[in-house]
């Protein structure tokens, strides 16, 4: 099915650039092969992963919209989402996104793996700490016979079932081995 939103204001994207294009259920699932079991660094990844249908664990997400500790090296408020474009400006004075014709991906995937590496070491940090935690809780809650689990919904983001942002944006995610 064709896409019924190419988002070529972002993507830059148009509908003669996909004529010869994968067919979007092909490259879903070869995209889910690569990131299975990985860590993927992406910059609001959750709107790639809502366009493909999919939930990648949380524990194997690192989303670099939602970094306080980036923020913080911006001087803006810690829980607030923000721009790719805003935050690579504020913390390497390098300006992305500046063209009319779209997004790079390439482009938008180096400076998200570039703001990542920033904070790598102390998210990380902070990640395991918490997973310890989180772990802790876990084994004194089977201890009652209790489960916990997340729910991943995919949605339904065009009446006929596609979308063309998978296009660029999804092959570019950084992928940690």
């Amino acid at each position: 099915m064709p896409p019924c939103d190419y988002r070529t204001r972002w993507s830059g994207i148009r509908r003669r650039d996909l004529v010869n294009a994968m067919p979007f259920t092909k490259a879903r699932m070869e995209i889910l092969s690569l990131i299975k079991g990985k860590v993927v660094v992406g910059h609001a990844i959750h709107n790639d992963f809502k366009v493909i249908g999919y939930c990648h664990p949380p524990e194997l997400t690192r989303d670099t919209s939602r970094i306080p500790l980036l923020n913080q090296m911006a001087g803006i408020e810690g829980n607030k989402c923000t721009s790719l474009k805003t935050l690579t400006k504020a913390i390497f004075n390098r300006d992305i996104q500046t063209g009319n014709k779209g997004h790079s991906s390439v482009e938008d995937a180096r400076a998200t793996m570039e703001l990542y590496k920033v904070v790598e070491h102390e998210w990380e940090t902070q990640l395991a700490a918490n997973s310890t935690a989180i772990d802790s809780v876990q084994d004194y809650k089977s201890s009652f016979n209790c489960s916990s689990y997340i729910l991943c919904q995919g949605f339904t983001l065009c009446s006929n079932g596609a979308h063309a942002t998978w296009g660029q944006s999804c092959l570019c995610w950084n992928i940690i081995m």
